[in-house]
């Protein structure tokens, strides 16, 4: 059975792709636009263009996320969504300031903490989430304390959530949503009850056949060519 060739960039696609990345659009929201993956993509943009998105601290970036950190108990992820970047970069960035929240002294032997440890995983908190809030370093130690008690097999099994499948409805939407050219961090807030990577994969199913017969028919082309020559 012969592999299915290299798709190749073309001149249109990569004048879009720059303009795409002028326009502030992510790796993702570009894949989807173009009809290819996320990996595609970002090789294209990084080491093929040399086009450079990262976003750079400011001092006042700075200064906000030492006062969330010092004085909130919100978790990474809420600071990451709050601030607009991912957690990954708040973590970075947090290490890389030297800022520490005061570490939380866990007593396994506690009926208060064990108590609210369980609630925090009923209301569906992750283990990294609980660490954060509590600024405790290693959130191995909560799993410790919920299997110390037997806890942590009836946590995991209330946590669990079972697949919900996408309706009509909610198809008909996502598909209105990226014809009109909204980028995903938006999409996410308009389906607040699905995961991102749910929404993702819907919406790289939706877009994988949006590209237009003459775009097929050069791309078949090419791979035509590219096999013709291939050595077996």
């Amino acid at each position: 059975m012969k592999k299915q060739g290299k798709k190749l960039w073309t001149n249109k696609e990569v004048a879009r792709l720059r303009k795409l990345v002028k326009a502030g659009k992510s790796d993702e929201d570009i894949a989807l636009l173009l009809g290819r993956s996320k990996c595609s993509v970002f090789h294209k943009r990084k080491y093929s263009l040399r086009i450079d998105i990262r976003k750079h601290w400011t001092d006042a970036e700075d200064a906000r996320l030492k006062v969330l950190l010092t004085t909130t108990d919100k978790p990474i992820s809420e600071i990451a969504k709050q601030m607009n970047r991912t957690e990954s970069s708040i973590e970075r960035r947090k290490e890389r300031l030297g800022i520490r929240r005061v570490e939380f002294n866990l007593d396994k032997h506690s009926p208060i903490h064990v108590a609210q440890l369980v609630k925090f995983k009923l209301a569906g908190w992750t283990h990294k989430e609980i660490a954060d809030v509590w600024g405790i370093r290693f959130d191995s130690q909560i799993s410790n304390v919920l299997r110390f008690h037997g806890f942590h097999r009836f946590c995991a099994c209330v946590g669990k959530k079972e697949q919900q499948l996408w309706s009509e409805v909610e198809t008909h939407l996502l598909r209105k949503y990226l014809k009109k050219g909204m980028s995903l961090s938006k999409i996410y807030r308009k389906f607040p009850h699905r995961s991102p990577s749910s929404i993702g994969s819907k919406a790289r199913a939706i877009t994988k056949h949006w590209r237009s017969i003459e775009e097929r028919m050069e791309d078949q082309k090419r791979r035509e060519k590219w096999m013709k020559w291939r050595v077996y």
